[in-house]
């Protein structure tokens, strides 16, 4: 029964990836969003490592780490917002050929 199921689903995969894949729009959208997407799972991965090799150190760096961390992720989550507001305009500009303008923005 299982079996079935896992075969389903990869069936259903399949045809997803082939359906998502099939214009060409589609596979530059997958090909911009896949570098951002690993960025976003990058940084937490980076904390988890870091959380990992400071633990053998004691539990005064874990907790110093812990802080930092939270300051680090809270800077990172509050300046997000320069990333989503800048990049429209740069690719506004770049699209009109306007190069100094995409620089200055």
């Amino acid at each position: 029964m299982r079996a079935d199921r896992v075969s389903g689903f990869r069936a259903t995969v399949d045809l997803a990836v082939k359906a998502l894949l099939r214009r060409p729009v589609d596979r530059e959208i997958l090909r911009l969003a896949v570098p951002a997407l690993g960025s976003l799972i990058a940084e937490p991965v980076f904390l988890l490592a870091d959380s990992a090799m400071v633990g053998h150190l004691g539990v005064a760096p874990l907790a110093g780490l812990g802080i930092a961390s939270a300051v680090l992720q809270t800077i990172v989550g509050l300046m997000v917002f320069l990333a989503y507001s800048t990049t429209p305009a740069v690719a506004r500009r770049l699209g009109a050929g306007d190069e100094r303008g995409a620089v200055a923005a």
